[in-house]
């Protein structure tokens, strides 16, 4: 039940700006009252005073509230299930406090007053505050499940706690105030903003407190505004809009050294890793542009294995390479064009007596399908550990152990150039994957 007073149809432009005024229900009282069990949607609340200390309604949709005080003394607790598409405006509250509720969309705080905020155990799905005329002292954030977006905005936020959950596009980039504070701890962030191109402000990021905070070392920490750069970069854009992302690309780089350098002193080095990457990923990206930017990025993500910071992309990239020239090796010898050949061995790698060499061809030498595609991918692994550069080096003693008869694999013909090519890479690889293994060890 609402109980009100005194509904008319009042033009504001503040609180009716977004919406259509003739859908709304304007509640104008002095002492109005929440404490219904159904749901309370397209009402505008003008001017209001809420005595009770507990707010309680199924569910709020389609609410604004304007200009309207919340308890003079006490704490406010909304226990509401459900939110959707609800605005603060101009209101003040001493402690407001919201628990095991449903944010769907879009709860919005602008220009409010309050000593504490408080969202606990609940999801939410867009939350936005902006304070640039009342000061809000705390935001607190606990155990939010499944949360997505929530963004910061103005002068007047001082203190953000985060505990708990998980919430995908926190974003601070757009307070102002240098003396804001940000403590996260035991929750995993996805996809942060913390400073953008417009503001460079890096007061909240070197006011914050991130080392207890849980990253991913994947695609899933890479900064919101980096993504939307990644988006505007992959489109055709003139010089103007090239200079801006630049520019972007910049700050972000920033950022990301710095997110390394605190988990390198943490000792977190999987996390410092992957924002060292991310750094030279957008360094990569203020620097070159077309071909050589793309050869690059083949070079220092896949070969280099993430700029030397992740041993198993090497080991993907190896193998890859490996399948990639065995296929080429099954196409010459089924077009008949000698590339290698194999010569059986003892035990012990060395040739038998009179043993001749046995091309690799498919139609020459009558194999089956399978055998002469395992052959070739033997043949490609050889390769890889050099095995093109010398006819008589071969696979250690890979051969000896695991094959029967046992083999060593040598070049011919145009077999030769090919391999000396893949020897280079494979070669490459080996190096790389070693020095970014032993950086586990430090």
């Amino acid at each position: 039940m609402l109980y009100a007073c005194d509904r008319k149809v009042m033009v504001n432009s503040n609180a009716n700006s977004e919406v259509d005024i003739n859908s709304y229900t304007i509640v104008k009282d002095t002492s109005a009252k929440i404490y219904l069990a159904k749901i309370i949607e397209n009402t505008i609340y003008k001017n209001c005073f809420f005595n009770e200390e507990n707010l309680s309604a199924d569910t709020l949709k389609n609410i604004i509230f304007e200009n309207c005080k919340f308890t003079r003394n006490e704490n406010v607790t909304f226990k509401v299930y459900s939110v959707n598409n609800v605005k603060f405006i101009n209101c003040s509250f001493k402690s407001f406090y919201i628990n095991n509720t449903t944010i769907y969309s879009d709860l919005k705080f602008i220009d409010c007053k309050a000593n504490d905020i408080i969202f606990d155990q609940s999801s939410f799905n867009n939350i936005l505050f902006t304070a640039f005329r009342d000061t809000i002292k705390n935001i607190k954030l606990q155990s939010c499940p499944n949360s997505k977006n929530i963004i910061f905005d103005g002068n007047k936020i001082m203190n953000i706690f985060i505990e708990g959950g998980e919430i995908s596009g926190l974003d601070v980039s757009n307070i102002t105030n240098p003396v804001t504070k940000l403590s996260v701890f035991a929750t995993l962030l996805i996809n942060p903003n913390f400073v953008n191109k417009a503001s460079k402000n890096y007061a909240i990021l070197f006011n914050s407190s991130l080392e207890n905070a849980t990253f991913l070392p994947n695609n899933n920490s890479i900064l919101k505004e980096e993504l939307e750069w990644i988006d505007k970069n992959s489109e055709e854009s003139n010089l103007t809009r090239k200079l801006e992302i630049k520019k972007g690309y910049l700050v972000s780089k920033s950022v990301y050294s710095y997110l390394s350098k605190i988990y390198e002193n943490d000792k977190k080095y999987d996390l410092a890793d992957y924002f060292y990457h991310r750094s030279k990923v957008c360094e990569r990206e203020i620097n070159y542009t077309g071909t050589k930017k793309y050869l690059l990025t083949l070079f220092d993500d896949y070969i280099r294995g993430n700029h030397g910071t992740n041993y198993f992309v090497i080991l993907k990239t190896f193998f890859f390479v490996t399948i990639l020239f065995a296929f080429i090796y099954i196409i010459l010898g089924y077009f008949k064009i000698a590339f290698g050949y194999f010569i059986k061995t003892n035990l012990f790698g060395e040739n038998n007596y009179n043993e001749k060499p046995i091309i690799l061809t498919f139609h020459r030498n009558n194999y089956g399908i399978f055998k002469f595609i395992s052959n070739c991918f033997i043949y490609s692994l050889n390769n890889m550990v050099l095995g093109g550069l010398s006819n008589g080096f071969h696979f250690y003693n890979f051969t000896t152990m695991y094959l029967y008869p046992p083999r060593k694999y040598g070049t011919v013909g145009m077999g030769r150039f090919i391999s000396i090519i893949q020897s280079i890479v494979g070669l490459l690889l080996v190096v790389f994957f070693i020095t970014s293994f032993l950086r586990l060890t430090r």
